[in-house]
């Protein structure tokens, strides 16, 4: 593929994580061991190979690093050790679990299935023998997990006093005696000098097969006590439901199965970087990109800690580039500007590019079509404080059980059995509005932290009163804000409790704002984004350049995205959707029609709800393309379908209204499926007919919303980045719809065939085809190739340019984002259009040319002044500037008069 990538424009691949993860995984987030390579995704030769061939074309590797959590997997050794040995494992500091000085302390497993009595009368909780390694496991469910030492001379014990007394099994007994010493004094691996071990070199011993025959004999004999050897061992296993209440490790946000890493302890962050600085130090890793920063203990310390060592391992001064997986939530905060880091991965972008494509003078229209056809009154600020909430309560009580217990130190005696403390904390973090604070052990709590902290805490206290609730527990907070903010003799206690509080926000902002609440309020779906806000109907051209500004000044590396892995749709997808803004009269007209034709398919006024009803016509809207039918437009392919099934079953059980993950509900999900294969189902024509006439419309003027898009990506203050597939239209949907396999093959001949046109046509008439001949995504391909090999011939200017925002007079002012950027005597200009639809008239196809743009009339900068003229990079075409009403500029119809977008170069 790096040939092809070349040819793109691209100098830099940006990988999901590359250690060994969980066999099958297919996002490799849930690592099992960080001194190895993913087996399944690459050899050690493999990967110097792919090395090479980056290198031979210039290009660099980004790697995505996860040092928030592992896979608390049985095949993770270090979790397996610390399940095998609990507290006295020299793991035990490695991950978050909370250890108390009880000699019982456990750690508690919520894993199972049903509970933990039942499998055993059913027979489901085994002994496993494994000959060659010598050890024991428990098969619980269909799981395993180790056997602790006291485990294992339980169990040798139980053979030995089952053998009978004849001489034979005394040799037997000998010989398991000796392994059992051997356990005992940890003694795990077999070794050639031990002849009655079961390895490789040894199995020619009868004895020792016999050895083997005993074990094997007695674990599958009715007599073994499973009971007594559960409570031997250094965990606890529970069914999944009840052992939430009692877990006490913490995980990556509500999933069990992925336990924290402690990264501020120094073994825990040498193990788990020692290959990935390997990699550093030999110049194969040229960046990082940091997953969920703000799941960490302390995020700067450890940004701090990473830096240096990549510092020293490059024996360098300069800062390693380093991109953080923040989401930032706008107004309330920025990225810190002491991080040593070179920016975020890219949210904040991409939800000031959407906004800029929302027709903000729609979204009362538009939330009044959205609360008719729903009947939902109910507004997103508490549609999201009820997901928070909901998120807590079912999800994260271990995290408020083990803060409850620390702000008890804070009370007066006489309160400290009040019920009001862990009410108080659920409270506190429901009404929290970004995701974390950064307060630490020893630096000055910040004004900015502090502010937030009390607007959560008035708005926790607001709550508690309409309850009814006891405030005692608020009054031990106001102690710990307090005693965090001087130096008193609970400093240390108030700033540990606020760090621990800082890690469950984190979680509770993501899965109650993003993987919740965004479930439940769409009134306009392509605005609910990761970092984005669905009740903030876009934002204004100014405000869009004012944010730009801000990052050139404070952040001019930092990623651009548009589309990731995580998005909730593709760029194409929320390109399409906005489109309906500009539209609000016939969007509502189409929907309600829809939902009287599709009527006779619901099951009861409930079955499908409204929402995701409303949700599915959306989505529908967004995606659907003409490739998505068998023939002539009359029957959809049933892998499409499919893919819209799987979707909505995944919004439904996100929303946890009617059915859930965690809580299915079989009926109404069987009820969501057949309302949507019947819907889309040829036996319905006369909806079909309708979608595909208004889906046509729609996906024309949100094409040409995704072409300004990419320009103004590629050009914006920052690095453009460009996830998988998105170099033509991408309609994909939520993980695991955009993790699906691209066709890098179609891509690679469409480059080929592009770049033979680029050689033999002239380039005016190439980007004018390629704008009228755009169902492939050709002219996607293109913008992204001029521009990228623009960037590369002239990184200065967009490494370190200026960026001046531009402005339009007449009549179609509200239609045009501009800019300039300049960098000593390199200079160009960014035109890019917006809401075409009322642009494109009856007799045009296009919104080129001056009969469109009539009197706009783009002002430019002095520095521009007397330049003869200007060259379209993306067309070839020149543009002369004029002086018009005391104003030096270009006229708009000259500049956009074959493609709806330019890139304005002096000459």
């Amino acid at each position: 593929m790096v040939p092809y990538f070349f040819a793109l424009g691209i100098n830099q691949i940006y990988s999901s994580p590359l250690l060994q993860a969980r066999s099958g995984s297919l996002h490799c987030y849930d690592v099992i061991n960080h001194g190895r390579l993913n087996p399944e995704i690459s050899s050690s030769k493999e990967f110097e190979e792919f090395v090479r061939e980056l290198q031979k074309h210039g290009m660099s590797l980004l790697l995505d690093i996860v040092p928030n959590h592992m896979a608390a997997d049985f095949r993770n050794e270090i979790w397996e050790d610390v399940l095998r040995l609990g507290k006295q494992s020299r793991f035990a500091g490695y991950f978050d679990i909370f250890w108390t000085d009880d000699k019982k302390n456990k750690v508690v497993l919520p894993v199972l299935g049903e509970k933990l009595e039942s499998l055993v009368k059913s027979g489901k909780v085994k002994i496993a023998f494994n000959s060659t390694t010598l050890d024991f496991r428990l098969e619980v469910g269909g799981q395993l997990f180790p056997v602790s030492p006291a485990g294992f001379m339980f169990i040798i014990d139980s053979i030995l006093n089952s053998l009978p007394d004849i001489d034979l099994q005394d040799e037997v007994a000998g010989q398991l005696r000796v392994l059992k010493s051997q356990i005992a004094t940890r003694s795990f691996q077999a070794t050639d000098s031990d002849e009655w071990l079961i390895s490789g070199k040894s199995r020619e011993s009868w004895m020792s097969l016999k050895v083997v025959e005993t074990i094997q004999s007695f674990i599958n004999s009715p007599n073994v006590d499973l009971e007594e050897l559960l409570t031997l061992q250094n965990y606890k296993l529970e069914y999944w439901v009840d052992g939430l209440k009692d877990l006490n490790f913490r995980r990556f946000f509500n999933v069990t199965d992925l336990v924290a890493i402690r990264q501020e302890y120094r073994p825990a962050f040498e193990e788990s970087h020692s290959l990935i600085m390997d990699l550093v130090s030999q110049k194969v890793v040229t960046g990082f990109r940091i997953d969920h920063i703000d799941g960490l203990w302390d995020p700067p310390a450890y940004l701090a800690k990473l830096s240096n060592v990549c510092k020293h391992e490059l024996k360098s001064t300069r800062r390693f580039p380093v991109f953080v997986e923040k989401i930032i939530t706008q107004p309330e905060e920025n990225l810190r500007h002491s991080w040593p880091v070179e920016g975020t991965t890219g949210y904040d972008f991409l939800n000031d590019l959407n906004g800029i494509f929302v027709e903000r003078r729609s979204a009362s229209k538009i939330r009044n079509i959205y609360s008719r056809f729903t009947g939902d009154q109910n507004n997103f600020d508490k549609i999201l404080f009820d997901s928070k909430v909901l998120i807590i309560e079912r999800f994260m009580q271990p995290d408020v059980k083990r803060l409850e217990q620390l702000l008890r130190g804070f009370a007066k005696n006489s309160l400290k059995e009040s019920a009001s403390f862990k009410r108080a904390i659920e409270l506190f973090a429901a009404n929290f509005p970004v995701y974390r604070t950064y307060i630490d052990a020893t630096h000055a709590v910040e004004e900015a932290d502090l502010k937030l902290l009390r607007k959560a805490l008035t708005g926790a206290r607001k709550v508690a009163k309409t309850e009814g609730a006891g405030l005692e527990g608020f009054t031990a907070i106001e102690v710990v804000l307090r005693d965090a903010t001087k130096n008193s003799r609970k400093t240390r206690e108030s700033r540990k409790l606020l760090q621990s509080f800082q890690q469950l926000t984190s979680a509770v902002v993501a899965k109650g704002a993003e993987d919740t609440a965004f479930y439940r309020y769409f009134p306009l779906s392509s605005l609910n984004e990761v970092g984005g806000n669905p009740d903030l109907f876009g934002i204004s051209v100014n405000e869009f350049h004012n944010r730009n500004l801000y990052r050139y000044s404070n952040w001019p590396h930092t990623l651009l995205a548009s589309s990731t892995h995580d998005t909730k749709r593709s760029e194409d997808v929320r390109a399409r959707i906005n489109v309906l803004s500009e539209m609000p009269d016939e969007w509502g007209d189409v929907v309600s029609k829809w939902g009287r034709t599709n009527a006779r398919y619901r099951r009861d006024k409930s079955s499908p709800s409204r929402l995701i009803e409303y949700l599915l016509y959306q989505t529908l809207l967004g995606c659907i393309d003409s490739f998505d039918f068998v023939s002539d437009q009359g029957e959809l392919n049933p892998s499409f379908i499919k893919r819209i099934v799987r979707y909505v079953r995944k919004a439904s059980n996100e929303a946890e209204l009617e059915t859930s993950w965690t809580f299915p509900n079989e009926e109404y999900d069987e009820s969501l499926e057949s309302f949507v294969q019947n819907i889309l189902s040829k036996d319905n024509p006369s909806f079909l007919y309708n979608l595909v006439e208004f889906a046509t419309k729609i996906r024309s003027l949100g094409r040409l919303n995704s072409i300004s898009q990419i320009v103004l990506k590629l050009t914006c203050p920052g690095i453009p980045d460009i996830y998988q597939g998105n170099e033509l239209w991408d309609y994909s949907l939520v993980d695991p719809d955009n993790r699906r396999p691209v066709d890098f093959d179609k891509r690679k001949e469409i480059i080929s065939s592009l770049n033979m046109r680029l050689e033999n046509e002239p380039l005016a008439s190439l980007a004018s085809s390629l704008l009228k001949n755009s169902e492939n995504g050709e002219i996607k391909m293109f913008l992204i190739k001029k521009i990228l090999d623009y960037r590369k011939e002239n990184s200065d200017l967009f490494r370190s340019g200026n960026y001046i925002p531009l402005s339009i007079n007449g009549s179609r002012k509200n239609n045009v984002v501009a800019f300039a950027r300049n960098y000593n005597v390199k200079k160009i200009i960014v035109v890019t259009s917006r809401f075409f639809n009322e642009l494109i008239q009856k007799d045009h196809t296009f919104p080129v040319g001056g009969e469109i743009w009539r009197d706009s009339f783009l002002r430019i900068p002095l520095l521009f002044n007397g330049k003869k003229n200007l060259r379209d990079i993306l067309t070839g075409q020149l543009v002369q500037p004029v002086k018009k009403k005391g104003h030096f500029g270009l006229e708009m119809g000259q500049v956009l008069s074959l493609l709806p977008v330019a890139v304005l170069e002096s000459k």
